[in-house]
Order: C-alpha cells, then structure tokens, then sequence
C-alpha cells in the first residue's frame, strides 16, 4: 500500500541509494574526525586527486591537488593542541556518479599555551560534492560556511597565515 503521491522504488535501487548514502556520510565524518586524529592518509583518502576548496580565508575557490590540501591541513593543525570537528545533519543526494552532502560544522580548536584565549569554535556548514571513484566516493569540492565564531579568532587566522593558507587569486 502506498500512499498517493509516493513513488514505489525497485528494491535493488533503493539498497543502492542506502549504500552510497552512508558511504558519503563515512567520508564526510571521516574527513573531519581525521583532522582531530591527524591522520593524514585517511584524510587523504576523503578527497579527489584535484579538489576545488573554499574556505572563509581563502577569498574565494582555489584549485589543489590531494597532496596541497594535506599538507596544509597538516601544518595548520601541528599548531594546536587539540581540536574536535563534529559533522551531523548529512542532507546526501546522489544522481548516479556524482553527489553532494550538506553537513553542519561545529569545530573546536584548543590552541597552544602561549595564547591567552586558549578556545577557538566555528560553526556552519560543509558543503561537499562528491564523485564515485575506484576508492569509492571522494570530495572534489568543499565549500565551507561558518555562520557564527566564538573564542580567540584573530590567533586561529594568524596559524592559516603561518600554515600558509592558499589564496584565490595567488
């Protein structure tokens, strides 16, 4: 029985759908709990060999290759002491090949003893698209939004400028 309006999906389909849906989110929290971890191959592993990034800092979309962006996240996050980046709320969808997952953001970062205000948090959204490879899926766009920030920001900017954070434009 089937309500009017509702579309009956073939089984197989359907199995289908549910597999790549939660083998995009695993990518998408495996992405940001990697960050915590430093595990830098797993993060890797998230991500195409190009990847268009944007970020607050940025100005804008930068191309990078894998390796570009797991450097950068490596040096950026050698200068903490600590960070927890939650991803929920994964709006997934998924048109054969390609896909897109909109997730909320909360990231905490514990900075390092010689600043004062030790607690820096961003919180907004990730918003991925995604393709299937021979590795499953991977990120080929991040577009990061952050809708509200607490704690000693202007440090966490001064450590994307020590990390040498890629520009648009440069």
């Amino acid at each position: 029985m089937h309500e009017e309006g509702t579309r009956t999906m073939d089984p197989d389909q359907a199995l289908r759908q549910l597999v790549d849906r939660a083998a995009i989110i695993d990518v998408a929290t495996k992405f940001a709990a990697s960050l915590d971890h430093r595990r830098w191959e797993d993060y890797g592993s998230c991500l195409a060999d190009e990847i268009e990034v944007s970020l607050p800092t940025m100005g804008g979309w930068v191309s990078m290759k894998r390796e570009e962006l797991m450097a950068f996240a490596e040096r950026l996050y050698a200068q903490v002491d600590g960070c927890q980046h939650i991803s929920a709320n994964h709006q997934v969808t998924v048109a054969g090949d390609d896909a897109t997952c909109l997730a909320t953001l909360n990231a905490t970062h514990h900075l390092t003893a010689e600043h004062e205000e030790r607690i820096q948090r961003e919180v907004g959204y990730y918003d991925y698209r995604l393709i299937r490879s021979d590795d499953g899926w991977q990120i080929t766009h991040l577009l990061m939004t952050i809708t509200w920030v607490e704690g000693n920001t202007a440090a966490f900017r001064q450590l994307q400028t020590n990390a040498a954070i890629p520009t648009a434009g440069a």
